[in-house]
């Protein structure tokens, strides 16, 4: 018998995250960031409908398949986990999906919410449906605090009264949520560079006093 593969027509684009068991691919997503998306052809522009914060950097979500037996339960979580950290870690302010009205019910479970009216013809309705930063936060961060191993170097762990993450300095995660602060603490005090340091209150001192060495304020001390 003669079989054809069909290739879907981003393929060259496309950055794929799956999940297997064993041997046998059992669920799929596609992730595409180039313009348009295959979303744009159906409403238009999709800023249109979004925040402007949500807009700063889209990716669109194609292919999302879970073979049937496995749409429920561990494999629908570590679908939606891949899905969101693979997001966050891009630095993406949101992910917008063309879902079918038939699995409206597993896109909400991962999160999705609808943003445009339905488009399409009976029988084959689409739902504009967008995934934003806040919602991948809130995965990743509940994943966080649910898994209780990690394999990072760090972090330390602190008495429970004081405070504990399993975030690690080192990964990607991290990186972005200290890109969000370098941008926050630049807005909130509208100078030009901004660095974050751990340590003492004798340290930020020395930090204090270099810099006015460095800009020859006056010879202080030193």
């Amino acid at each position: 018998m003669h079989r054809e593969k069909k290739v879907d027509r981003f393929h060259q684009e496309n950055t794929y995250v799956v999940v297997y068991k064993q041997t046998e691919l059992i669920g799929m997503v596609a992730f595409r960031d180039q313009r348009p998306f295959s979303i744009d052809e159906k409403i238009g522009k999709v800023e249109q409908y979004l925040s402007k914060e949500n807009c700063e950097k889209l990716c669109e979500i194609r292919l999302l398949s879970v073979k049937k037996g496995y749409r429920t339960g561990r494999v629908l979580l570590k679908l939606t986990q891949a899905l969101t950290t693979f997001a966050y870690e891009k630095g993406y302010s949101a992910a917008v999906i063309s879902g079918t009205t038939r699995e409206e019910k597993l896109y909400k479970q991962m999160g999705f919410q609808q943003f445009a009216p339905a488009v399409g013809e009976e029988g084959a309705m689409f739902l504009p449906m967008v995934l934003t930063r806040h919602e991948f936060e809130q995965s990743l961060q509940h994943r966080l605090t649910t898994e209780t191993s990690t394999f990072y170097p760090g972090p330390v762990k602190q008495l429970e009264t004081i405070a504990h993450s399993d975030l690690s300095h080192r990964s990607l995660p991290f990186n972005a949520l200290y890109e969000r602060v370098q941008k926050k603490l630049l807005h909130l005090s509208n100078a030009n560079h901004v660095g974050v340091i751990v340590g003492t209150g004798t340290l930020a001192n020395e930090v204090m006093l270099a810099q006015l060495k460095a800009q020859q304020l006056g010879k202080g001390l030193f």
